[in-house]
């Protein structure tokens, strides 16, 4: 068995996990198994399911809001990683120079993950 994994297309658009509804969008897809790709494309056509790495990230018919809340949301949460990793080094710099209480005040403005 193929770890491959296939995504399915449907109206241009692919089925999401567990075939619970549709998305333009490549990271909300369902990933299926070679043999339910193969299962899909038998009944749908050739076209119909593409390997994880060549679909693109955006299907065209993708709804423009939708995309755009997609990315808004990648680029705060690269913002938000990128921040944190800085103020990890000003801590860590911080440590270095026996400034504890410093390091301690940095660390408390580092967001948990997915906050930002």
């Amino acid at each position: 068995m193929s770890d491959e994994k296939w995504l399915l297309i449907k109206r241009d658009l692919y089925e999401r996990p567990d075939r619970c509804g549709y998305t333009g969008i490549r990271d909300c897809a369902g990933r299926y198994s070679k043999e339910v790709a193969e299962r899909h494309m038998a009944h749908h056509g050739p076209d119909s399911a593409v390997r994880e790495e060549d679909a693109p990230e955006f299907r065209a018919a993708a709804f423009n809001d939708l995309v755009i809340a997609h990315l808004t949301k990648q680029r705060d949460t690269a913002h938000a990683e990128a921040r944190n990793q800085a103020l990890e080094e000003a801590a860590a710099l911080a440590d270095e120079r026996g400034a504890a209480t410093t390091a301690t005040a940095i660390r408390a403005l580092i967001a948990p993950a997915g906050e930002g």
